[in-house]
């Protein structure tokens, strides 16, 4: 099964910060049919659009997402 990967603009709120625009991770199939989403992934909308890159290009398995994009900003965010 081919799987395509899309940063969509979400608009989520929380106590702290009230309404906030962040970047949510849809992954679909090759009919367009929603297969799963990662919400709140990014506030960055490059950040969030070259991770659904890669992992198109890699033809990630959708049940790795979530590992995946744990990895992904654990390394674009630890210390240098």
């Amino acid at each position: 099964m081919t799987v395509s990967y899309r940063a969509i603009p979400c608009i989520y709120t929380s106590p702290e910060l009230g309404a906030y625009t962040a970047y949510a991770i849809l992954c679909i199939d090759g009919t367009d049919s929603e297969i799963v989403r990662l919400e709140d992934f990014s506030p960055n909308r490059e950040e969030a659009e070259a991770f659904a890159a890669e992992i198109t290009a890699g033809q990630l398995d959708p049940i790795h997402l979530t590992d995946a994009a744990e990895d992904f900003l654990c390394l674009a965010y630890a210390a240098d």
